[in-house]
């Protein structure tokens, strides 16, 4: 399934996700099942897929990252390999985030652990300092999610002109978002456990 063509999109890396929703809405609303209820068996199941197709479509490109991994597949007829060890200009960020996952994870552990009012009193305050840094790795991480978002941006043209030249840059943004959801949705784990 072509995701940017069932949306009437160009096959561009960067997207206007306002705009686009704007398209779904639009297009989803015409074939609504509730539109079909009365119909046939056949017009209600083609409404239904049609339904799921637009859904799946605008999941694929409101997200830099699947959008662009979609794009790609597409372009090249291949499936856009997965993840491997970060690369090297990655590996500070990597353990980082890895030594801070297993500290944050030691303290809920201790926390769990609890059962004294004034212990868990005592363990509230370090919580708080846990949830400071994680959320600033957040912080951190969504704004490099931010900056990839603008060079993909400015990306556009070269893609139209020549993608194959662009494909290198767009790929390694692909793996960069790869990367960075995964820690950020580790990291948002995380900071959930340790408001509760």
């Amino acid at each position: 399934m072509d995701c940017f063509a069932l949306l009437d999109e160009p096959r561009l890396p960067w997207l206007d996700v306002a705009a686009l929703k704007e398209k779904f809405l639009k297009a989803s609303a015409e074939v609504h099942p509730d539109k079909f209820h009365d119909s046939d068996e056949s017009a209600r199941s083609g409404a239904h897929e049609r339904y799921t197709q637009l859904n799946e479509a605008h999941k694929t490109l409101s997200d830099s990252k699947t959008r662009l991994r979609h794009l790609l597949e597409l372009q090249t007829g291949e499936p856009f390999p997965d993840l491997q060890t970060p690369p090297q200009a990655l590996m500070n960020l990597f353990f980082d985030i890895g030594a801070l996952c297993q500290e944050t994870d030691a303290f809920l552990a201790k926390k769990e652990e609890a059962d004294s009012p004034l212990l868990k009193v005592r363990l509230f305050e370090e919580g708080m300092n846990h949830s400071d840094k994680v959320q600033a790795r957040i912080g951190d991480l969504n704004g490099r999610v931010e900056a990839l978002d603008g060079e993909l941006k400015e990306l556009n043209g070269a893609w139209t002109t020549d993608w194959t030249a662009a494909r290198g840059r767009v790929e390694e943004i692909c793996r960069l978002l790869s990367y960075y959801d995964r820690w950020r949705g580790q990291l948002n784990e995380r900071f959930v456990r340790l408001a509760t």
